[in-house]
């Protein structure tokens, strides 16, 4: 798992690539080739991987493909182990809320609920995130994948029998695709909301006569 984010959209072409973008910058370089779903949110990603490519040696063929995720049977496990560790819990959550008529779905309560919650899900996220990677893939019998945890297979694939498929890319050519991207802001919610919420959840923090 190379990234596991939490945020107020999964959709924007922009943010998904800012994502992809800070982990290329990070180890300067990217994917072989890279396999998506057939969402829109994945365009820009394409993009971007095309043009990283071309940028050292021009082989840009087949770097970046596109298919149904449920032929691929590690990222439904993957799916499969998200919503066992973790997202069932938030949805059972919303669902209470939403079954009590404590949410509509209007604005607010979206907002209210990213305020609340989206720091949370991002912490708990990281520690779902290092579980998988630190997990053992079992041997199975006709197997093409190899077993082991994916952190070690990624950090020394030759140990698996793999080799590493990351391609070096340029600074120029990363700093170009990051002006492309929408980086994350530094509010969980929409602002306005954002500070009103802080400034109530200071006047309920601050000590009156009363509590003195």
């Amino acid at each position: 798992m190379i990234w596991l984010h939490a945020y107020s959209t999964n959709n924007d072409p922009k943010v998904i690539a800012g994502h992809f973008m800070a982990e290329v910058e990070k180890r300067m370089g990217t994917p072989a080739r890279i396999r998506c779903d057939l969402g829109t949110e994945n365009v820009t990603i394409g993009e971007m991987q095309r043009f990283l490519r071309w940028s050292m040696n021009h082989h840009v063929s087949n770097c970046f493909i596109t298919g149904s995720s449920n032929h691929n049977q590690r990222i439904e496990s993957w799916w499969a182990f998200l919503r066992r560790h973790h997202a069932q819990h938030w949805i059972n959550r919303f669902q209470e809320l939403k079954d009590s008529d404590r949410f509509s779905g209007s604005f607010l309560d979206k907002q209210l609920i990213l305020f609340t919650c989206l720091n949370i899900i991002e912490k708990e996220l990281q520690l779902v995130a290092h579980l998988w990677n630190t997990h053992i893939i079992r041997r199975s019998r006709n197997a093409v994948a190899p077993s082991g945890r994916p952190i070690l297979m990624y950090t020394i694939p030759h140990l698996f029998g793999g080799r590493d498929h990351l391609k070096e890319v340029p600074q120029e050519a990363v700093e170009i695709c990051k002006r492309e991207c929408l980086q994350r802001g530094p509010f969980t919610c929409d602002e306005t909301v954002f500070s009103l919420c802080c400034l109530i959840v200071r006047e309920l923090l601050t000590p009156t006569k009363h509590t003195r």
